[in-house]
């Protein structure tokens, strides 16, 4: 069952399939129109990707989804109880304080719902841990971070950019262990992303954003869409 009304959501659907259901979303700000309009639906066990150029909304609309944002016009309906972590694009840390990555875990973390050993063992981490957080490389980084992320034991976790600074072998690495944790673990993730190639073979579903919503679906069918390949094409990596 999902908090607060659903009187604006499409009657046709069958709200308990989703766990976040949001609707006419809009967004300003410094009043020039930062989102307009958008309509986004998330199951359980999927990975939904918000592709885009930068500047076209994606962290605001994330930013919006875990609370950063309030000033928004449209609803956001989540599932209640539901749990929810966060992985922001710029995740700032004094590298003059001495650190271990296990430190880093154990500490920063209020709730602990599950077994750190398990998350470890999961994210294939254990080698780093002693490391201090200023020697991790940026795909190092993240993969502590998504562990952190995981402590909480959520039911979906928004990733904002996660790639942006890995390289190829590394970006390959961190969507299969994504994708091997929304298995095992039930999980959903949102992410936002301009990496087209990685983005279409590792998502369940994608949404094209610019402001509003240009082409919204299955990979193999908003490759096929005529607003993503005469618009979107251009902005992403081949």
């Amino acid at each position: 069952m999902f908090h607060n009304s659903l009187s604006s959501i499409d009657s046709s659907i069958c709200v308990d399939d989703y766990i976040l259901i949001v609707k006419g979303l809009s967004f300003a700000y410094r009043n020039k129109q930062v989102i307009r309009n958008i309509d986004m639906l998330i199951k359980r066990g999927e990975i939904f990707t918000i592709l885009g150029p930068n500047g076209g909304g994606k962290t605001s609309l994330v930013r919006i989804l875990v609370g950063i944002h309030k000033n928004y016009t449209g609803s956001i309906e989540y599932m209640n109880n539901i749990v929810v972590s966060y992985l922001p694009q710029s995740f700032v840390i004094n590298n003059l304080m001495p650190m271990t990555a296990e430190y880093f875990l154990l500490h920063s973390v209020l709730r602990k719902k599950v077994s750190i050993d398990d998350i470890i063992k999961d994210v294939n981490i254990k080698n780093i841990l002693d490391q201090q957080l200023s020697e991790l490389s940026a795909g190092q980084m993240q993969l502590v971070l998504l562990a952190r992320c995981l402590m909480s034991s959520p039911d979906l976790i928004i990733l904002d950019e996660p790639v942006s600074f890995m390289d190829v072998n590394a970006k390959v690495k961190f969507y299969d262990l994504i994708s091997k944790l929304v298995k095992k673990r039930s999980i959903s993730i949102i992410m936002t992303s301009h990496d087209l190639r990685f983005a279409l073979r590792y998502s369940d579903n994608v949404m094209c954003v610019n402001c509003f919503v240009y082409c919204q679906g299955v990979p193999s069918e908003v490759e096929k869409d005529r607003n993503f390949v005469t618009i979107f094409r251009g902005y992403f990596e081949t």
